[in-house]
């Protein structure tokens, strides 16, 4: 079974997309549920 070069080459593109943007989110949606939006203090 061979692979078609183009379809290697998006597998590649695919795998190398940045994650930042998501993970701060991700860190900002664990802090709003732990935190006071208002005042930032711990509500938990």
């Amino acid at each position: 079974m061979d692979t078609d070069p183009i379809d290697s080459l998006w597998l590649l593109l695919a795998s190398l997309s940045d994650i930042t943007s998501r993970k701060a989110a991700e860190s900002h949606a664990v802090f709003l549920s732990n935190h006071d939006e208002l005042n930032k203090l711990k509500n938990r």
